[in-house]
């Protein structure tokens, strides 16, 4: 009897110390899991940051494009490399042929504005417009003349007009609105990109 009550005895308080065990280890990973999650958890996200972080990606993408801008307008395989390494829609032309009913009608004010300035020589600057329900962001640089086209046949500045809806491209002044590069960023691809951790607590 005595054997029997010393076996169950040793049973039960090994039990329980497995039992204890397998808990704490379940509080340990629960607490790293609730730890990581608060690391990861997105701060509410302002226009202002998404805003900064479509214009940095922007000026990045543009600047890829216009390093050697015949050869972006004439061959659209950095377009279409850049567009799917950052999840983009890349599009090229006049402030006028860029309206569509899609863009919105914030957007299309934006491209107006560019082609009043440009009939009013007025100087041309980078944008960012979100839509109107604010799931888009636009980014719009302007193309300036600066002699890219020197030295060309016309027949190929013909066809690079016609490739990237630009308008003619004969006898602009330096600094002249030769086009825009217009950049839709999807908020949620731009979200994807922030960092929690850079984020205001």
């Amino acid at each position: 009897m005595k054997k029997y009550i010393f076996i169950s005895l040793v049973l039960f308080i090994s039990g329980n110390m497995l039992l204890i065990s397998c808990d704490f280890s379940k509080r340990l990973d629960t607490r790293a899991a609730v730890k990581e999650m608060k690391e990861r958890e997105l701060k509410r996200i302002t226009i202002t940051q998404l805003t900064t972080i479509v214009d940095e990606l922007g000026k990045k993408i543009t600047g890829e494009l216009n390093g050697n801008l015949v050869r972006s307008l004439e061959d659209r395989k950095l377009i279409d490399s850049l567009s799917k390494k950052y999840n983009i829609q890349i599009f090229v032309g006049s402030p006028l042929k860029l309206k569509t009913a899609s863009n919105g009608q914030k957007v299309n004010e934006i491209l107006e504005a560019y082609q009043y300035n440009s009939e009013n020589h007025i100087e041309q600057v980078d944008n960012v417009q979100k839509n109107e329900d604010g799931t888009l962001f636009y980014y719009t640089a302007p193309i300036l003349a600066e002699n890219q086209f020197k030295g060309l046949p016309k027949e190929k500045i013909e066809k690079l007009g016609e490739l990237s809806k630009l308008d003619s491209l004969y006898f602009r002044r330096k600094n002249e609105l030769i086009g825009l590069w217009m950049i839709r960023f999807e908020r949620k691809e731009v979200i994807k990109r922030i960092d929690p951790k850079t984020l205001n607590k």
